[in-house]
């Protein structure tokens, strides 16, 4: 026990003054020691003292699996103060990787525990971080409703620089439902308790929040007032971020007051501070400022264009040096990454740059894949190389206990019982995303139309780039120029989010938002009214309104095109942000028919990664005479798992499955059926790497698929986790499951789980994009396998529109008829079977 003591002791050390590969040998040293001599709670603590050094290093997964393991500890030893802290570091790391729901479910746990014990700061806490993963969630009033709730326990514990704190983070959730009166009373008494107990960065910080909210109300003079005061806190502080923050609102509230060259003076001068500090990131959001201004102020594209481009240098810069909750923030940031590279596509599209503008969308597509976590296998016992990482110092947060950092996306724990930290060089404390293809080198025009003519279909690269704006390319499978088309939302549609949300309500697979939704903006705190005002949601529709709104939908977001692909038979389409929740399929045009009668369409994340797979295909021919076109010899059926009462049961799923087993069974299919509790994350991986054919009925949230386990967290086939299996032999998964996830967390997640089939080496995936009933689903599937199995058909997705045309036309259901019970299927990827070569 003297041991394991001071070994931890040695381990606190080092991690305390930075050597964090030694904090990790001595506490699993510890851990071995422990465990040996049967000291349980000695063994709990070790972990959960491990797995915040993987936190803090930003390794994630790997802090996640093992306070997994010290949480059933505390538990079997009953130990309640040690379960209630352990809840909120699985919680915080739970955000880190995106999984804000099951971040809910712990910080939720514990603020039970807390209240059991009579615990008020602890219930705070608990409630304090609730409120920022509902906020993360999207879900605002409950946001709010736990701040709310945490700021009275902190007045009642006499807890002044907490109180102000929380009256920090209710200011800032009232700023994102626009409720700007309210938010300025909350920030006004966060700034005198900052006042009162004398910290002059929390001070400025309240300033600035204050500032940004009288702007938004339009109290110019007011703004200006609060930003001045927290510049010369900055200068009298020498906190360079500060400044150059406070610089930048000041350049904000010039613009509004009309003094143009005032606010590009003060632009500039927070550029210099950014690159005096040798600020990277905040050097690309100074520069684009710059460009914002230029362009939509002064309407110079020309002088707007080299600032932008910079910003994404800069952008480009911090980005190699960054873990991936750092990268993540970086991009969805307003006026960060993906802001900056909108603003710069639509400035080449305004000067007809055209196909550097299409250059300039594909790269950013894929620096949002670089934003999802890769696995990494830990690295041999060796040297291990210390990168201290550095993030730009951030001068007050209202989130205790967290990072500015938006999160990442999921993960699953690496399968490695190494404690050695993942990686090696300058790398050793990054989750990196070795094997993908860099995103400064997207493809180009060419291999576009090389893409277009290999899958004998027209390419149709859609970019979402501001609130009511899209830009559209056509790229040809014959010699014809890219046709190019910049698309304006009307008035009556809201937005283009609005539009997608309605259209989904119409057809009855989207129930009418009930909270807040966000206000839609590009460079938030720091952007013009019309970027900061999101257009009004229109009513809610009823059933009876869903050919309007499809019509509708077509209308405004295809038919601009339409003249392009008229004799196009076939449509990839690469769709962006949200119209990838947009059933494409589903919409109506001017003489009544579905897209789906019209054309065979099928989806891409990105051209590049079509690209890249396309390569990948061609390699498997050659290398391993895999004919990838016709017929299925194996396949496995997975249906139902027992979730154990944590998810609901798919009885109908089962049904599915044997229907699948019954239809393949003529052709000498090998089929493996895995139902119940068969239907475990580690039996299927292991399955699916022996088959051709994989089809899939059970849950997902967002880019996770669950199956059988006595949790959630047990039970999750994430997106990151399954784009490392070597599926060499498998031609087409089949992917039927309804979205748990509530919020944001649904968002892209089909598009996340496409990206990890196609690294893993599938050719091609349908998925569904709803939760279905459990009668139109089985009806779809049923007639995509009759029609795959039977007609010679060896195109999916020509199989797929057949299905999805015989239901529209089945006279004796009717019901098989509403697109909601048939557009839910979108096929992904390479759809027909391939003989040219298409190398990168």
């Amino acid at each position: 026990r003297g041991e394991g003591a001071t070994l931890a002791k040695l381990g606190l050390a080092y991690d305390h003054v930075g050597q964090h590969q030694r904090a990790i040998d001595s506490f699993t040293a510890a851990l071995s020691v422990k465990r040996e001599v049967g000291d349980r709670a000695g063994e709990a603590s070790a972990l959960s003292r491990l797995g915040s050094v993987y936190e803090r290093t930003g390794h994630y997964h790997h802090s996640i699996e093992v306070h997994i393991k010290s949480l059933r500890l505390r538990r079997e030893l009953g130990d309640k103060a040690g379960e209630v802290a352990t809840l909120a570091k699985l919680g915080a790391a739970y955000e880190h990787v995106g999984q804000h729901q099951h971040a809910v479910k712990h910080y939720t746990a514990g603020l039970t525990l807390s209240r059991d014990a009579g615990d008020k700061r602890g219930e705070a806490g608990a409630l304090s971080r609730l409120g920022t993963a509902f906020e993360a969630l999207g879900e605002y009033d409950r946001a709010i409703e736990s701040f709310t709730q945490a700021l009275t326990l902190r007045r009642e514990t006499g807890d002044r620089k907490s109180e102000g704190s929380a009256l920090g983070k209710l200011g800032s959730s009232f700023e994102l439902v626009g409720q700007h009166e309210k938010a300025v009373e909350s920030l006004t008494q966060a700034l005198e308790i900052q006042r009162e107990i004398g910290d002059k960065r929390g001070e400025a910080n309240a300033l600035s929040e204050l500032g940004t909210a009288c702007r938004a109300l339009g109290q110019y003079e007011r703004a200006e007032d609060f930003h001045s005061k927290a510049l010369a806190l900055g200068r009298e502080l020498v906190d360079g971020d500060i400044e150059a923050t406070a610089l930048a609102n000041l350049g904000l509230c010039y613009e509004h007051a009309g003094k143009v060259d005032t606010a590009l003076e003060h632009h500039a001068l927070a550029l210099a501070v950014r690159r005096v500090l040798n600020d990277s990131r905040g050097e690309g959001f100074a520069l684009g400022h710059l460009g914002r201004v230029h362009f939509e102020t002064n309407n110079d594209a020309v002088k707007a264009t080299p600032p932008l481009n910079d910003a994404m240098g800069a952008f480009d810069s911090a980005w190699s040096e960054m873990h991936i909750s750092e990268r993540k923030s970086l991009f969805f940031s307003a006026g960060g990454m993906r802001d900056v590279s909108r603003l710069l596509q639509r400035v080449l599209a305004h000067r007809g740059l055209h196909e550097e503008a299409l250059q300039q969308a594909e790269r950013v597509r894929l620096r949002a894949t670089e934003c999802e976590p890769m696995h990494v296998p830990c690295a041999p016992a060796g040297t291990f190389s210390l990168y201290a990482p550095h993030a730009p110092h951030t001068p007050f947060s209202w989130k205790e206990g967290s990072s500015n950092s938006a999160s990442a996306s999921d993960g699953f724990p690496a399968a490695c019982d190494s404690t050695r930290l993942p990686g090696s060089g300058s790398e050793s404390l990054r989750e990196n995303s070795e094997g993908r293809r860099r995103s400064d080198h997207p493809v180009d025009s060419s291999q576009l139309t090389l893409l277009a003519k290999c899958v004998h279909a027209a390419v149709i690269v859609m970019s979402h780039v501001g609130p009511r704006q899209l830009l559209v390319w056509v790229i040809h499978r014959d010699e014809r120029p890219i046709d190019f088309v910049s698309i304006s939302v009307p008035d009556d549609c809201g937005s283009v989010e609005n539009l997608v949300e309605t259209t989904r309500i119409a057809i009855g697979v989207e129930k009418p938002a009930t909270a807040v939704t966000k206000k839609s903006s590009f460079f938030r705190n720091h952007q013009r009214p019309s970027l900061s005002e999101s257009p009004t949601t229109p009513p809610a529709p009823n059933k009876r309104d869903a050919k309007f709104w499809l019509a509708r939908a077509h209308e405004v977001l295809f038919a601009p095109f339409c003249d392009a692909i008229a004799d196009e038979p076939r449509i990839l389409l690469m769709p962006d942000d949200d119209l990838c929740d947009l059933p494409f399929a589903a919409l109506r045009d001017a003489e009544g028919s579905y897209l789906v009668e019209r054309h065979v369409i099928f989806y891409a994340p990105s051209a590049t990664a079509m690209v890249a797979l396309k390569h990948r295909i061609d390699t498997r021919r050659e290398a391993h005479a895999v004919d990838l076109a016709h017929g299925y010899t194996s396949a496995l059926l997975v249906g139902d798992p027992d979730f154990q009462g944590w998810a609901k049961q798919l009885p109908a799923a089962q049904e599915e499955v044997r229907y699948v087993r019954a239809e393949l069974k003529p052709s000498g299919c090998h089929a493996v059926v895995l139902t119940g509790a068969e239907a475990t994350a580690p039996r299927i991986v292991d399955e699916m790497r022996e088959h051709e054919l994989v089809h899939l009925a059970t849950h997902r949230m967002g880019d996770s698929l669950l199956f059988s386990a006595a949790s959630m967290e047990e039970g999750e086939l994430s997106a990151s986790r399954l784009q490392l299996l070597r599926l060499s032999k498998t031609k087409l998964i089949v992917l039927n499951a309804g979205d748990l996830a509530r919020g944001r967390a649904r968002k892209s997640g089909v598009n996340s789980i496409s990206r990890a089939c196609f690294a893993a080496g599938v050719p091609v995936m349908l998925a569904s994009l709803w939760s279905t009933d459990e009668v139109s689903s089985p009806m779809l599937v049923q007639r995509f396998y009759n029609q795959m199995l039977r007609s010679g058909v060896d195109d999916v997705a020509e199989v797929l529109q057949h299905a999805i045309v015989s239901m529209i036309h089945d006279v004796d259901e009717p019901l098989n008829a509403l697109p909601r019970n048939w557009a839910f299927f979108v096929l992904y990827g390479l759809a027909v079977p391939l003989k040219a070569s298409l190398r990168v």
